[in-house]
């Protein structure tokens, strides 16, 4: 079975709501304890969407697990325990998984911003560029960890960096697609429209949203499904169905 060429991405919402419930408590009184609990238990999830999504042949698995947002309010203390679980994800991508026979085409990169990162998670940025090095030339499934990141500052980026090259490539302006400057392209990845976005935590009535994510791969075709339950509950049957029904959709993109 080759390829099959889907983007798809992922919002990990709902792990402290999850767990406030669980306690019958507002997450604004969860301790940085409880906080670490819940976001371990939303990483064995995702873990278990990667390999979910690789066994599926798809061709891009992004998943939004640290919004700008919550770069930027988020208290310290609950920062400090997410790049903990994150700094021990990637030393396990690493020593266990990465390199295993059945992976050895995956490759993995960054979107989002770089610098907040480098100065309050030096760690695990060293690890993640570690691995981006190590599976740089791969050739298989994209798996995207969106870290500091939401679609407007990638478009910023994007535009800054396509501007130049308009400048460089004097008066008629760019020669090369504004898409080639998004956070994919920068990773040696080529552009792909996105197919389907995931996110837990939604009630499934009529003020679903997106939070705008991935809006630069998406020209109004992109799937959108929404799941009440915190990402914790979310299984791999669902995740399995999802993605099925948009493989077998007849009004999917070039079917």
């Amino acid at each position: 079975m080759g390829k099959e060429s889907l983007f798809v991405g992922f919002t990990l919402d709902g792990n402290r709501r999850l767990k406030a419930e669980e306690l019958g408590i507002n997450t604004s009184d969860l301790t940085t304890q409880q906080i670490e609990i819940a976001y371990r238990a939303g990483g064995e999830v995702a873990k278990n969407i990667i390999e979910e999504a690789r066994e599926l042949r798809l061709s891009i698995i992004a998943l939004w697990a640290l919004s700008c947002k919550n770069m930027e309010q988020r208290p310290d203390e609950q920062k400090e325990a997410i790049f903990r679980i994150l700094d021990d994800y990637l030393k396990d991508l690493d020593e266990n998984w990465i390199d295993k026979s059945k992976n050895s085409e995956v490759k993995l990169v960054h979107l989002g911003r770089r610098e907040m990162l480098e100065q309050s998670a030096p760690d695990v940025m060293k690890r993640l560029d570690a691995l981006r090095k190590k599976t740089c030339e791969r050739t298989g499934m994209v798996v995207a960890l969106c870290l500091d990141y939401d679609t407007v500052n990638e478009h910023r980026r994007a535009l800054r960096d396509y501007l130049r090259a308009g400048i460089i490539g004097g008066e008629n302006g760019p020669t090369i697609n504004f898409e080639q400057f998004l956070d994919l392209a920068r990773e040696g990845v080529p552009y792909q429209e996105l197919d389907l976005r995931i996110r837990t935590g939604e009630d499934g009535g009529r003020y679903n949203h997106n939070n705008g994510f991935l809006n630069n791969y998406d020209y109004g075709e992109a799937r959108d499904v929404y799941h009440k339950i915190y990402l914790p509950d979310y299984t791999i049957e669902m995740f399995r169905r999802d993605v099925k029904e948009l493989m077998y959709s007849p009004k999917r993109r070039g079917a």
